[in-house]
């Protein structure tokens, strides 16, 4: 009976959050909650409306809930925490269009092995359709299909507690879908979703790390009791060296019970070996309305008046059916964004190749980051493009001439020559630079390689 009224409470309580409240109010419900010790989600319901409404509550409020108050306030401060490092991937991003929030639509699939049942269907249509087939042979192995192709949302995500890990190609926006998912997740009512990016990680070590997020995870339990705990990690294979293969046992293990790991990474950190201990999820090809959308989105967002949008958008797509570019790099949401405002500038007829191509993204990109982030890119908006071009023209040749395997270049070597172009002395200074020169990632602890293969070699083009 008793369990009975709280339900009814709670359903009340959630219905007077949804409009702004008295803090008075606030301070009752929260009393109402502890005192019934019940792992609702409308703590978390809770926490949103009093950052929203920017009330301050102390523990004075609150009498007697001194301690569960600060705890209750270290998870709203974490909360903000994650909020804002999941936005910052947005805020950066070059297109505009994705900082007000239009965020080309992205499905993402994975590859399921078919059930025991499922494959005796399969093998009964079969011989349905190849009787004579029947007495004459057994094995069907590439006759059928043995796996199917499934897609994902949200609910089918937060389905298992599997680890899904997105692998996915350069510019494909892995950081920006992962941050939109963070938000979409963050918004189911039994789920609380803690954050961390590889931007935030390059000082921690791993018990550093591994302690933060066992302590968060408990505490959150502890206090709100959401059935799921989701952890969204952005850029695993940027993180540094010494952490990033106990981070990835660590996550994979089953130490984190309960907490559904989503992380992204490239393609080349993970071998197929482990395949069984994460689900591995991948982009599926941007369908032609999505590219129209996107395209017309795009050009008007660019000034280009209504009625040459079509042309624009012709003159991409016969671009896009020229032979020197793959069908990846076709299929790259920066790419399309790029050749929008090429074809806006009147340069798309000038390209005539991958070099051309590149030339161009490169300067423009820049010259976007100038523009745009003059005070968080200080350092590189001082510097002229052609300093940043020969800093690249530099490493591609450092490499090539050394003839590393690896394709990488050391970063002591990297700090000597941007000292050397730019007459930066101070460190932290070099190391800001060092992090910020986006076509290239850290591959070690000390050592960078560039993004993609062919801007390796279009920079080695341009040394020779």
């Amino acid at each position: 009976m008793i369990e009975k009224k709280f339900d009814v409470c709670e359903t009340y309580i959630e219905k007077i959050l949804l409009n702004d409240i008295q803090k008075n109010i606030l301070i009752m419900i929260f009393k109402i909650l502890y005192k019934e010790r019940k792992n609702s989600y409308i703590w978390k319901n809770l926490l949103l409306k009093i950052h929203s409404q920017r009330i301050d509550i102390s523990s004075k409020d609150i009498e007697i809930y001194e301690d569960i108050w600060h705890k209750f306030t270290q998870i709203n401060l974490l909360g903000q925490q994650y909020y804002s490092h999941a936005q910052r991937n947005i805020e950066d991003s070059l297109d505009k269009m994705v900082r007000q929030g239009y965020i080309i639509n992205r499905q993402i699939s994975y590859i399921r092995p078919l059930s025991e049942s499922e494959l005796k269907e399969q093998q009964e249509e079969f011989y349905r359709k190849n009787p004579f087939m029947w007495s004459n042979s057994t094995d069907l192995n590439g006759k059928i299909e043995q796996s199917k192709r499934e897609y994902l949302n949200v609910d089918k995500i937060l389905a298992d507690n599997k680890p899904m890990v997105l692998l996915a190609n350069v510019w494909e926006w892995k950081s920006i879908y992962l941050s939109h998912l963070f938000q979409l997740v963050s918004l189911q009512k039994n789920t609380y979703t803690l954050y961390y990016s590889s931007k935030t990680l390059t000082q921690t070590t791993f018990d550093e790390l591994s302690w933060d997020i066992h302590k968060h995870t408990k505490l959150i339990w502890h206090i709100i009791g959401h059935k799921k705990i989701v952890l969204v990690f952005d850029g695993i294979d940027e993180i540094p060296l010494h952490i990033k293969e106990k981070l990835k046992e660590f996550l994979f293990s089953n130490k984190l019970q309960d907490v559904k790991i989503i992380l992204w990474s490239r393609k080349s950190e993970y071998d197929i070996s482990e395949i069984n201990s994460y689900l591995s999820v991948w982009f599926e090809w941007i369908s032609l309305l999505d590219k129209k959308h996107f395209f017309e989105s795009r050009l008007l967002d660019l000034w280009v008046s209504s009625d040459k949008i079509e042309e624009h958008i012709l003159r991409i797509h016969h671009f896009l059916q020229q032979g020197f570019l793959n069908d990846t790099i076709k299929d790259t949401p920066l790419v399309l964004y790029f050749l929008c405002t090429l074809s806006k500038n009147g340069r798309l007829e000038k390209i005539s190749n991958r070099t051309s191509l590149y030339d161009e993204m490169v300067h423009s990109i820049f010259r976007q980051f100038q523009n745009i982030y003059k005070e968080k890119w200080q350092e590189i908006s001082q510097m002229r493009d052609d300093t940043l071009m020969s800093i690249l023209t530099f490493c591609a040749n450092e490499i090539f001439e050394n003839s590393s395997t690896q394709k990488s270049i050391s970063a002591d070597v990297m700090r000597e020559n941007i000292k050397k172009r730019t007459k930066i002395s101070d460190d932290n200074e070099i190391e800001s630079i060092l992090h910020k020169i986006f076509l290239l990632f850290r591959k070690t602890d000390e050592s960078y390689v560039f993004i993609l293969e062919s801007f390796y070699e279009f920079f080695l083009w341009k040394a020779l």
